[in-house]
């Protein structure tokens, strides 16, 4: 990633956005407190990096990517003392696109994903596991406007799983993907990003060692953010996240963040 910020400052006429934000969350219970409630401290660090440039008449390159981490600290009910933290957030996404713009009503593209987190706390990893996934298909774009766009992508998708961790399994699967982003701007404060992304296996390496067949379901990950910016630095950020995967949990997760913090944009 620091190689693409600086291939992109050098060779120049890129489209570059970077910005960071810290999110805190604090409350906080003395000995004396009659109740059962706990203190609590939250604090989460994200940045927010793409970038994008016309390679040429009929080649376009992009690269979104994530990273956030954070932590939470809480009190004993009983004791009021604080507890060592915990992890409460842990996310590396990396995903670049190259896109053939022939001008056709699809356009061809290829497209490389990483995965990941900066700490596997289970088997005390940086980095582990990892999960590229490459894929290409055919791209178009549903809508482009001023303060509206959404685009798709549908295509082949191979995803590869690298584990460090003592006996881990490293399984392959192939299939279909479809990728459906999209962003609106809400008002002159508020903006709208969401990404859908469902896969459907059709090949697992694993397959035949595998106690059952969950891995053929239908796996999605649906991520909506609202972004209310207060002030220049202090910004709200509202996060829902709906993920299915039947090998993990035969049930939708929901992930629901709601924060107020700092908030820079470097470029």
């Amino acid at each position: 990633m620091g190689a693409l910020i600086l291939l992109a400052m050098i060779t120049g006429g890129w489209n570059i956005s970077v910005d960071a934000g810290l999110n805190l969350t604090q409350s906080y219970y003395n000995d004396a407190w009659q109740g059962d409630e706990t203190g609590a401290i939250t604090w989460t660090a994200i940045t927010n990096m793409s970038f994008s440039k016309l390679l040429s008449e009929k080649l376009e390159f992009s690269d979104v990517a994530q990273l956030a981490y954070g932590q939470t600290y809480s009190q004993n009910s009983e004791t009021k003392k604080w507890n060592p933290p915990q992890k409460s957030t842990d996310k590396i996404e990396n995903e670049g696109v190259l896109k053939f713009t022939m001008g056709w009503l699809v356009d061809p593209f290829v497209s490389l994903r990483l995965e990941s987190q900066f700490m596997d706390d289970a088997n005390d990893l940086y980095v582990n596991p990892m999960t590229f996934t490459e894929a290409f298909g055919l791209a178009r774009t549903i809508l482009k406007r001023e303060k509206a766009e959404m685009n798709s992508r549908l295509g082949l998708a191979f995803k590869e799983t690298f584990d460090r961790a003592e006996g881990a399994e490293n399984p392959t699967e192939g299939g279909l993907e479809l990728v459906i982003d999209g962003k609106k701007v809400l008002s002159k404060i508020a903006k709208y990003e969401g990404k859908l992304r469902i896969f459907k296996a059709l090949y697992n390496s694993k397959a035949d060692e595998l106690p059952n067949d969950n891995w053929k379901a239908v796996d999605f990950d649906f991520q909506n953010t609202v972004s209310v910016s207060l002030s220049k630095y202090i910004q709200l950020n509202l996060l829902l996240e709906l993920v299915y995967d039947k090998d993990l949990v035969d049930i939708v997760q929901v992930k629901e963040n709601f924060a107020i913090g700092l908030s820079y944009k470097l470029f």
